[in-house]
């Protein structure tokens, strides 16, 4: 039956939903038209049980649901990779900042 509409839930951050959804909309926009799927976010503080995790209903046909998933998977590690960078740019700074006032 891959004909049929699918639907996939994952949970992701607070951090990552305010990513997917962009803003004013815009990014959850973009990926469902680029994915022809439809992506619901819970809304915040709405959070899977026993979790901190906000719940990304994706609805589509099941190729496009995997369209979907490989863009909100690159959308993540993209934020993520961001936040890596930028928190190393900070400890770097605060190590030069130290030996600056060492000297």
């Amino acid at each position: 039956p891959a004909n049929y509409p699918t639907a996939m839930k994952l949970l992701v951050s607070n951090n990552v939903a305010g990513s997917i959804i962009g803003r004013q909309g815009q990014t959850i926009s973009e990926l469902q038209t680029k994915s022809s799927t439809r992506i619901k976010l819970s809304q915040t503080g709405d959070y899977y049980p026993g979790t901190q995790d906000r719940v990304c209903l994706v609805q589509g046909e099941p190729a496009n649901v995997k369209v979907a998933l490989q863009l909100l998977l690159e959308r993540t590690y993209m934020l993520q990779e961001h936040q890596h960078s930028q928190h190393v740019a900070w400890q770097l700074q605060r190590q030069q900042d130290s030996e600056t006032q060492a000297f």
